[in-house]
């Protein structure tokens, strides 16, 4: 790797001493769940794993007979290829290792293998495609070849059922239900989620229990009460890996871990790494809040001023989402500074974000392998919107100067293999 990618992704190292007793890590059992809780992280600045400046692969319009690459959702590795749900053609787009086209999979309609109003694309099993359509799901294979389709059926005890997954044997769904009621107007409160395991056709499942969301204050809005996003609030956040669910509060440095058949299996933690609310934050705030309403002046009551909140964290979130590897290893996203306590509206990963992103600094990511010890911190280029790790490689979407829309993958170095090849 050359200086300058030393330079700008030399990865960080939170913490630096063990507990009183010495120990990097304590692993307990508590009424059957297995507990880590981590001290200092596993990496050292010889062993610790950094991603390449340069993209080793860059997907654009000159590689899809000149599609336009547009509202990138899912990016997803499957046999050694990638697929990529193309939510501006509704289609997924299947391309080899080297970027080559594969393959077209859907169009939009309603008909078998067509798509109306595209939102995930999963991997089940080793080889099978499985595409959210909202009101129902797309089986393909790993050749893109349709499976076959099954509508997303409510029952009135769980209010509207939201697909967020799928299990690994390819017809068990992760699946979202009724939502808590939001708090009384004036009041700050958390909005969450019934989340369980079943079929789509209703029957026999497996309820997780309800998991903590976003966190909210209801206000007067045109004479209707909404809930609208804290800054800095907590949110929930989850990744899923064949039948484990990885699930956390962004305001805790904690990872719970519920396997399909089993429940709560494992937590994982880690040190604190939560740092105030600063001037500079709370300056970035309103200097975006100015500049939405410049353009949007109609949604200026769902953006208010700090000081009309009852309160705000005196902490910025912990991380704000989670991914999990295709070898089991979690990455969490610490909070970007330039979303300003506001990620619905700033983020990257939205269409409504402050483009391109202030500063350059590589965004950070704190990684956990597959049994929760904590390995440290990994940086990854800030105007790379993260969508996957495969292979040892990060993959996500990057615009050009003029938001044209990339895929691109950068190389993971990491150096217990690279001293053996």
């Amino acid at each position: 790797m050359g200086k300058l990618a030393i330079a700008l992704l030399t990865v960080s190292l939170i913490g630096c001493a063990s507990d009183r007793t010495g120990r990097a890590v304590t692993v307990r059992d508590s009424a059957g769940v297995r507990i880590v809780d981590n001290h200092v992280p596993d990496w050292s600045p010889e062993t610790a794993w950094t991603v390449d400046a340069e993209p080793i692969l860059d997907i654009g319009p000159e590689q899809t007979d000149s599609t336009p690459l547009f509202r990138l959702q899912d990016i997803v590795g499957i046999a050694g290829h990638l697929a990529v749900l193309n939510a501006g053609s509704s289609e997924v787009l299947l391309f080899d290792s080297v970027g080559t086209l594969l393959r077209r999979v859907g169009r939009r309609g309603s008909g078998p293998g067509e798509f109306a109003q595209l939102r995930n694309l999963y991997r089940c099993g080793s080889d099978t495609l499985v595409v959210n359509d909202g009101s129902r799901i797309s089986v393909f294979d790993s050749a893109g070849t349709f499976v076959r389709t099954e509508s997303v059926e409510s029952r009135s005890e769980d209010g509207l059922i939201r697909v967020r997954g799928v299990a690994r044997n390819c017809s068990t769904f992760l699946l979202a239900g009724t939502i808590s009621p939001a708090p009384a107007p004036g009041q700050v409160g958390r909005i969450s989620t019934l989340m369980f395991w079943g079929s789509l056709r209703g029957g026999v499942r497996d309820t997780i229990g309800m998991l903590a969301g976003v966190q909210v204050e209801t206000r007067n809005v045109q004479g209707r009460n909404l809930p609208v996003s804290l800054p800095w609030g907590a949110d929930g956040a989850s990744g899923l890996r064949g039948d484990r669910l990885y699930s956390g509060s962004t305001d805790r440095s904690e990872i719970r871990v519920f396997e399909r058949s089993r429940g709560l299996v494992e937590v994982h933690r880690w040190p604190s790494q939560a740092r105030p609310v600063a001037a500079e934050d709370r300056a970035l705030y309103e200097s975006r809040r100015d500049w939405l309403l410049q353009r949007s002046p109609g949604i200026r009551d769902v953006v208010p001023p700090l000081d009309q909140f009852p309160s705000i964290p005196s902490t910025v979130p912990e991380f704000r989402s989670i991914l999990v590897d295709d070898e089991g290893n979690l990455w969490l996203r610490s909070y970007p500074a330039f979303i300003a306590g506001r990620p619905d509206l700033y983020d990257v990963d939205v269409p409504m974000r402050h483009s391109p992103p202030p500063g350059d600094e590589p965004e950070l990511w704190i990684v956990i392998d597959p049994s929760g010890r904590w390995l440290g911190g990994i940086r990854v280029p800030a105007d790379l919107a993260v969508r996957s790790v495969y292979r040892s490689r990060v993959i996500g979407v990057w615009k050009d100067v003029l938001d044209v829309e990339h895929v691109r993958a950068y190389r993971i170095h990491r150096p217990e293999r690279d001293s053996t090849r």
